[in-house]
């Protein structure tokens, strides 16, 4: 098989301490690769990745402005000097800047972009004088970009592909329609990497058997699709499940949180001055980033809330032009709010 495996860490954090511990311990049976970036804050939890894994990440197009920033910090909480795949999240925002500034670091062995149409890596190739060394993009039998994927082949640009399931949102129905064993051949067709997020245990044996068992590699006899599938747009978040509950006073989108200990705590809305980005995961990366650079052991966050170094709380509350709260919008309707326990502030 010429395919290659990597772990998907998005809301990595969400998992138990033994439920990290057992994916990473278990997935090493059929995966060479993690991959992460920085928005999905959870570098932190990976500090010892690369004794047992290489390392794919991902930096935002909006992060030009703060890149080294950003990029030391990122390396920090890896716990490493180096990079074996980095990545320009999405052809988003001012990615050529982006681009340029990452074409002479040598702190990322490989460097790819992801999400990037034909038209974009001809743009990134006159940029930076060479084309991406792989393209990250979502491969399932919903969605599909054969123009892309050719393009890429065409070009010797390797193919990372995310989304085998369909997402968070569209991943049981998926699978329902497919199955696993299906939905991973389907994404191996066309992949050079193929990233798997198992949920469990049982997702992790599954996925062990499959891929070692039942995953019909790329030069087979399958017969792959061959025309555009584009019945779901990428990179759409289909945000269903917003919650109004509220923690510590205030709401949150998070769907596990509900304690409303406001008694006990006061908030200070902060003034300070915040870069211009565009997800939720960007700002909770930058806080963290700003006010926590001890990782001891010790919780990082309560819930959605970043424990800082002093021992306040600090959050990011994103909104939509609704006012409703949000992981990603264009309006940058931001409140960054410090909470303490009273008498602290």
């Amino acid at each position: 098989m010429n395919n290659e495996f990597a772990i998907g860490t998005w809301e990595l954090h969400l998992q138990t301490k033994t439920e990290q511990s057992m994916i990473m311990n278990k997935m090493s049976e059929i995966c060479k690769y993690v991959d992460t970036a920085i928005d999905y804050n959870n570098d932190y939890l990976l500090k010892d990745i690369r004794r047992r894994y290489k390392l794919i990440s991902k930096i935002s197009s909006y992060h030009g402005d703060n890149y080294e920033f950003f990029i030391t910090n990122h390396l920090k909480c890896l716990n490493t000097d180096k990079i074996d795949i980095m990545l320009i999240h999405s052809n988003r925002g001012n990615w050529q800047k982006v681009a340029k500034l990452m074409a002479t670091d040598d702190r990322f062995i490989e460097k790819g972009v992801s999400n990037f149409t034909a038209a974009d890596i001809e743009e990134y190739k006159s940029i930076t004088g060479f084309y991406p060394a792989y393209n990250e993009i979502e491969i399932n039998p919903y969605y599909i970009d054969l123009d892309t994927v050719k393009y890429c082949k065409e070009k010797g640009i390797k193919i990372i592909s995310y989304g085998v399931f369909g997402g968070k949102y569209k991943a049981v129905r998926n699978l329902a329609d497919f199955s696993m064993p299906y939905m991973i051949s389907f994404a191996a067709q066309y992949a050079d990497i193929v990233i798997l997020k198992p949920e469990c245990e049982r997702h992790v044996d599954e996925m062990i058997d499959i891929v070692k068992n039942f995953v019909v590699p790329a030069d087979s006899n399958f017969s792959p699709i061959t025309v555009n599938n584009k019945a779901v747009e990428p990179m759409v978040y289909d945000a269903n499940r917003i919650f109004d509950k509220t923690c510590l006073g205030f709401p949150t989108y998070h769907n596990s949180v509900g304690t409303n200990v406001s008694d006990n705590y006061k908030s200070e809305e902060l003034n300070d001055e915040l870069p211009n980005f565009e997800m939720l995961g960007d700002y909770m990366t930058y806080i963290r980033y700003k006010y926590r650079q001890v990782y001891d052991g010790t919780p990082v966050y309560y819930y959605d809330f970043l424990i800082g170094d002093d021992g306040n709380y600090y959050v990011i509350y994103l909104y939509n032009n609704s006012g409703k709260i949000s992981k990603i919008n264009e309006f940058n309707k931001i409140k960054f709010v410090k909470i303490s326990k009273k008498g602290n502030i």
